[in-house]
């Protein structure tokens, strides 16, 4: 199976059909493609990784204005002509180099599983403890060319710990990638929003991608499974210094070798296609490549503390994403220790949307942000998360930098109320508060889901204010006081729905009334207020005691 050649790609089109498309499809017009629709999330994300960095790779535009003429795809047969001399490159199976895999023909017994591919598979050890529990072992034991190639994709680019000697991702275990989209209804001459449109935002210039890089530029330097594996036994590295900067989207810290000679005719396990060849085993082996110190334009990176030299790629906490990461997720944060993804900076930085003709695209019309991955305790896979919240990036870099800090002491303020919310409502429950045991993540989860559309109507509403800093702060204060006050409501909404139930202890109505009037006194105490930058009221003198008469 070749992978620039054969339709292996699961994607839904502009009609509403599905169908396996191959890479130089997506220039089609007729019923064209719209969506990657795998049917997993993860998949999903890999694949559009996947082709953003097929289109980096062949097709990086020169520059801005090059850019721009390429948003529309070129003729299908131009991306086909231009995939085609790597179709060799791109062989899933065969006796020459193969996609993904190590290099080495005889890399060992096939002795590894099929769904072992699959990042939330329980491992060896889970099973024999009979401890897969959530996830179950055993149901994935067959995959067809396509799944098996879009699962060893989607692990070489998220591979968490597995070991020792078992390699992560240049990234590390389960990254967190951040990708720009087109809102929905961004196209204004009639013609649908295509998948291509999308990817190509995620595109960086030449200039941009390669940056200092001098050395070999052709595809022995891009896909490292074109050479002898780069191995790492006594722990060497492989460093953005000494590799080419395409390697980012194609690094195999995972040595895996593909059984075919072990297959067999029938339905695929995940997406119940019948193939004559279904993949049941692979051979791996440890100590494969070591990639550190990369910094993917895909990714956000943050360092401990600003006087640190190296960026650390970040990954996704317990908890999800959501609002309260969107400020440091686009615009980084005021001290320097959170850095956005390359092509979320390279886009707000350059504009590139106001100088597309008008006529076909509403520049008005906000971007979204993408931001998706696994949150890996270790080896193991607690959960996929991801969110599209809107971008609201204002012209010039001063005003992006006043949003940002805006932004920030709004989230600032939700997070303090959202702490007295559980506060309160743990001594609403609770004899003892503090000796409560249990997850109350539904309490934090409940808050930030009531208190998302109102942030974002307030940025968006911020967003088209003067925001230099010697601008009326007048419009901007009246806004941070409507969401000082969205947030008392909502807390005290949520506080009434919860605090009155559960059935912890015995219901004490003396207790329920004084963790209301704990909630109560936070919400309108100080903290809040100085968390958003509003004046606090002074509080009057107490009246002094009167004196003694003698």
């Amino acid at each position: 199976m070749n992978l620039i050649e054969a339709a292996w790609i699961p994607v839904r089109r502009h009609g509403g059909g599905r169908a396996l498309v191959a890479p130089w499809q997506l220039a089609e017009l007729d019923d064209p493609v719209v969506a990657i629709d795998s049917g997993r999330a993860d998949f999903d994300a890999a694949l559009f990784q996947f082709l953003v960095g097929l289109l980096q790779t062949l097709y990086a535009p020169d520059d801005e204005y090059e850019w721009a003429e390429r948003l529309q795809p070129p003729p299908v047969e131009a991306l086909r002509a231009l995939l085609a001399p790597l179709a060799a490159t791109f062989a899933l199976d065969g006796d020459g180099p193969r996609f993904m895999q190590d290099f080495d023909a005889r890399l060992g017994p096939a002795d590894n599983d099929i769904d072992s591919l699959l990042i939330e598979a329980p491992g060896g050890q889970t099973l024999r403890n009979n401890a897969d529990h959530f996830v179950h072992g055993g149901q994935v034991n067959a995959l067809c060319p396509a799944c098996a190639a879009q699962a060893l994709f989607t692990l070489q680019t998220n591979a968490p710990a597995g070991g020792a000697g078992i390699r992560t991702s240049l990234r590390g275990g389960g990254p967190l990638t951040t990708l720009l989209l087109f809102d929905p209804h961004a196209r204004r001459d009639g013609q649908p929003l295509l998948l291509w449109h999308e990817l190509w935002l995620n595109v960086l210039t030449k200039r941009r991608f390669l940056g200092d890089w001098r050395g070999g530029d052709d595809a022995r330097a891009w896909f490292p499974w074109l050479s002898p594996t780069r191995t790492s036994e006594q722990n060497q590295q492989i460093t953005a210094a000494d590799a080419h900067p395409a390697l980012v989207y194609w690094a195999t810290p995972r040595r895996i070798r593909f059984d075919w000679d072990d297959t067999v005719a029938g339905r695929c396990d995940l997406c119940g296609a019948e193939a004559e060849r279904l993949l049941q085993r692979y051979a791996s082996r440890p100590r494969g490549a070591n990639y550190t110190v990369w910094l993917h334009p895909l990714s956000p990176y943050y360092r401990p503390k600003a006087s640190a030299t190296e960026w650390l790629p970040q990954h996704p906490q317990p908890g999800g994403i959501g609002y309260r990461h969107w400020p440091a997720l686009l615009y980084g944060d005021a001290a320097q220790t959170v850095r956005p993804a390359t092509v979320i900076s390279a886009e707000l930085n350059r504009s590139r949307l106001q100088a597309l003709d008008p006529a076909c695209w509403d520049a008005a019309r906000p971007l979204r942000l993408w931001a998706n991955g696994y949150d890996m305790d270790n080896m193991k896979a607690r959960c996929w998360y991801e969110a599209r919240m809107p971008v609201f990036a204002p012209g010039d870099v001063e005003a992006q930098s006043v949003l940002r800090d805006l932004a920030a002491h709004c989230v600032e303020a939700a997070g303090l109320a959202r702490s007295y919310l559980a506060s309160a409502v743990r001594a609403a429950w609770f004899e003892r508060p503090a000796d409560a045991k249990g997850d109350f993540g539904f309490l934090d989860r409940a808050f930030w889901d009531a208190t998302e559309p109102g942030f974002f109507a307030l940025i968006e509403s911020l967003s088209a204010l003067p925001l230099h800093q010697d601008s009326s702060d007048a419009q901007r204060r009246t806004a941070r006081e409507t969401w000082l006050q969205q947030l008392r409501t909502t807390a005290q909404q949520l506080f009434e729905r919860w605090a009155d139930g559960g059935g912890f202890d015995a219901r004490k109505p003396e207790r329920l009334a004084a963790a209301q009037g704990q909630l109560r006194g936070q919400l309108y105490g100080p903290k809040l207020q100085t968390a958003l930058g509003l004046s606090v009221a002074a509080k009057s003198p107490k009246a002094g005691r009167k004196e003694r008469k003698a």
